[in-house]
């Protein structure tokens, strides 16, 4: 095994003692060295490989080989239902083919370079990375750009920026033409058209495009009402969770998981008068694969059911002494049943980063056959997944299923927005989320990060209102009783503010020079404070603000001494009463 800088997940799993007394971890970890860091062997301490022939697997009580498992005659349908879903893709595969090369020649595209890439394209992910900048695209806003005469702007700035931009946008400034449109209205307008004709470049360039799968829509599934809750110490009433799920569809989520209908009363209570509020946003229950769930879920009146089934590696060894084959039994009868309700069924083999591979590849090969639900997630339950692991479970299990993938995460090691953002790449059209992160032990992927990530990043046209996303965040705060961090991502106080004396005049007039996104995106507005580190210009902009007349040097430098001392003093920054103070003292406003 050669060895890698990272030893991982150690601490997740049991130690073993041998009889001479060496510790050895148990065989549950080493599943992780070809599953979370595919093509990539891991060093994993003290471990022995689990047995890859059948007599070793009864010797060290591991599963059995697939063979074995699945009987001659599984075995069978195993390999055909493989060799078919092969031959359809291929079959597929070459009728795209013929459909890009036409469409490119019909517009005199099609060049020697690009019929040779077609041809050697060995999957309908690769065709069609190679044909996206050749694709025929909808009028973007970057079209409208160029039609109102902004392209030789976004070129000069881009070729020469040590341009200034505000400087250069006035030359293309101009009024709308005979039909009333192509017009330029002021320099913002012109900077946010070459803006959209840059990211519309860089974005289409094929090394870009190459690595990415992205769908065409993003939906967002939000678990606050029931994960949220999972939270240690959050409790959520019925009329709490309703208020939530207003919230919620005011910001127009797609989904709203609002709750488990069997964990209680109160819970199926809630459920039933949020599924009667008429809300746009679509309600989804979590169901066990029992029908009597499904029946709850239809009782309540919810558009889709989510049926969780264990199938991570760990949970089946140790929790519930269970085969793939368990799992595959327990989870036919409850999708088929839910599907004939007329229920949207989201199949969730939960802890799926924690499946050994051939586990999870024979339960989804065999749910096509047997049942196959509408979508299926993949579950890090534990928070241990690393992107890259993620894109590859993605693809592989949208290559078992050709279904839609959803994707829920944990955030266990800070990243579960990063490997759902990395799920879209692959491929994913819904990504689960909880307001604020909530969630058990170290929370879920954040709504409104996602929400946010997709927009700025990834160049989605959302319909979704992040304007309303701080007032979601202070209703999910109060009712959890849960404060946001003031530096916390989106929501927190402290986002959009500058102590520093050094660009405060950017905050307001140009606040992307000072932050990541716009502060009006999410109904916010740049803030300058003062403390130990502010300038004087902090100083003039301040009392500007408060309304005070403009001051002399001398008075402005003897009122950032005060500042800078009151806020060493006390360990922070002033509030506006405090700088009044000091302003009225040296400027000798009376009383």
């Amino acid at each position: 095994m050669s060895s890698c800088p990272r030893r991982l997940f150690l601490a997740e799993f049991p130690v073993h003692q041998r009889r001479d007394g060496r510790q050895r971890v148990g065989e549950v970890q080493v599943f992780l060295r070809e599953w979370l860091l595919p093509k990539i062997s891991v060093q994993v301490q003290h471990t022995q490989p689990l047995p890859r022939r059948p007599q070793q697997h009864a010797q060290h009580g591991g599963h059995r080989a697939i063979g074995d498992a699945l009987g001659e005659f599984q075995l069978g349908v195993f390999f055909h239902a493989a060799a078919k879903d092969r031959l359809a893709a291929l079959v597929e595969l070459d009728g795209r083919k013929e459909a890009i090369l036409k469409s490119l020649a019909e517009r005199n595209l099609l060049t020697d370079a690009l019929k040779t890439g077609v041809a050697a394209a060995e999957t309908l992910a690769a065709l069609e990375d190679l044909y996206a900048p050749y694709r025929p695209k909808r009028r973007t806003r970057a079209d409208i750009a160029r039609e109102c005469g902004l392209q030789p702007l976004a070129d000069l700035l881009f070729a020469e920026p040590e341009r200034v931009p505000a400087e250069e946008a006035l030359r293309f400034i101009r009024l709308p033409d005979a039909s009333g449109e192509n017009g330029v209205a002021d320099v913002k307008a012109a900077l946010e058209g070459a803006r959209d004709i840059l990211s519309e470049r860089f974005a289409e360039l094929p090394e870009v495009l190459g690595t990415y799968q992205l769908p065409a829509k993003v939906q967002i599934h939000d678990a606050t009402l029931r994960d949220g809750e999972q939270t240690p110490g959050v409790v959520m009433s019925v009329e709490d969770k309703i208020e939530i799920a207003q919230k919620l569809d005011e910001v127009g989520v797609d989904r709203i998981e609002a709750g488990m209908p069997a964990v209680s009363p109160q819970d199926f209570e809630a459920i039933k008068k949020i599924s009667k509020l008429g809300l746009k946003s679509k309600i989804y229950t979590f169901a066990r694969a029992i029908n009597a769930d499904i029946d709850k879920a239809i009782e309540c009146g919810c558009h889709g059911v989510i049926v969780e089934v264990p199938i991570g590696y760990p949970k089946l060894k140790y929790q519930f002494k269970w085969t793939w084959e368990d799992v595959l039994r327990k989870s036919v009868d409850v999708i088929n049943y839910a599907k004939k309700q007329g229920m949207h069924v989201v199949y969730f083999p939960y802890d799926t980063t924690r499946a050994r591979e051939e586990d999870l590849r024979n339960l989804l090969t065999r749910i096509m056959l047997d049942a196959p639900p509408d979508a299926v997630g993949v579950v890090d339950t534990m928070g241990c997944i690393l992107p890259e692991a993620m894109k590859y479970m993605v693809r592989m299990v949208k290559g078992i299923t050709n279904l839609p993938v959803e994707a829920h995460t944990h955030n266990d090691f800070g990243m579960a927005v990063a490997t759902e953002l990395a799920a879209v790449e692959a491929g994913a059209e819904v990504v689960h989320s909880c307001s604020n992160g909530l969630g058990e032990r170290t929370g879920n992927a954040a709504l409104e990060e996602l929400i946010v990530a997709l927009h700025v990043l990834y160049g989605y046209e959302t319909h979704y209102k992040l304007d309303k996303l701080p007032e979601l965040g202070e209703v999910v705060s109060r009712v959890a009783q849960f404060p946001t961090a003031v530096n916390k991502p989106i929501l927190g106080a402290r986002n959009f503010t500058r102590e520093s004396g050094i660009g405060v005049d950017l905050v307001v007039k140009e606040p992307l020079a000072m932050f990541g996104t716009h502060p009006k995106l999410t109904g916010r507005e740049g803030e300058v404070v003062l403390g130990k580190k502010s300038g004087k210009l902090s100083i003039s902009y301040n009392l500007e603000k408060l309304g005070y007349p403009a001051c002399s040097d001398e008075q402005n430098a003897e009122m950032l001494t005060k500042v800078k001392d009151l806020g060493i003093a006390k360990r922070g920054i002033l509030t506006d009463d405090e700088f009044r103070e000091i302003a009225d003292a040296v400027m000798g406003v009376k009383k």
